[in-house]
């Protein structure tokens, strides 16, 4: 099943929806690994905990590319957009186009905390194992 957060930035809302669809859909259209990409990120928030705001920021600058942040959030939002869920990736609107269409980048960032609680819960196994 689906993980789907629904979050805000800068009025509009957004809905985040991570499937086993999603690796498939990042390499596709980025020709990368997502479970590696953000295991990176969480490794460099991790890092980045317990510091000031500044010392975050330059841990985070040099461990992490956060275009992969970008990129995993773009395909998340448009897993979670009803009008391009269903479409192939070469109808979607243009990942730059996406980009470009926040006012700041300081409002995209504020997606990081949602972008990685969807991945990760979304990751967790629901079996239970059984023991031998």
């Amino acid at each position: 099943m689906a993980t789907i957060k629904k979050i805000e930035a800068e009025g509009k809302e957004l809905t985040l929806r991570a499937s086993a669809l999603t690796p498939h859909l990042y390499r596709i259209i980025f020709g990368r690994d997502i479970i590696k990409d953000m295991y990176t990120l969480k490794e460099a928030l991790t890092k980045a905990d317990g510091r000031t705001t500044e010392e975050k920021n330059l841990t985070l600058l040099n461990n992490v590319s956060f275009e992969m942040f970008d990129k995993a959030t773009y395909i998340m939002c448009m897993q979670g957009d009803e009008a391009t869920r269903h479409k192939p990736p070469e109808e979607w609107q243009p990942f730059e186009d996406w980009l470009d269409s926040f006012d700041s980048i300081t409002s995209l960032y504020q997606l990081l905390p949602a972008t990685l609680e969807v991945w990760f819960k979304n990751e967790q196994t629901t079996s239970i194992p059984k023991k031998k």
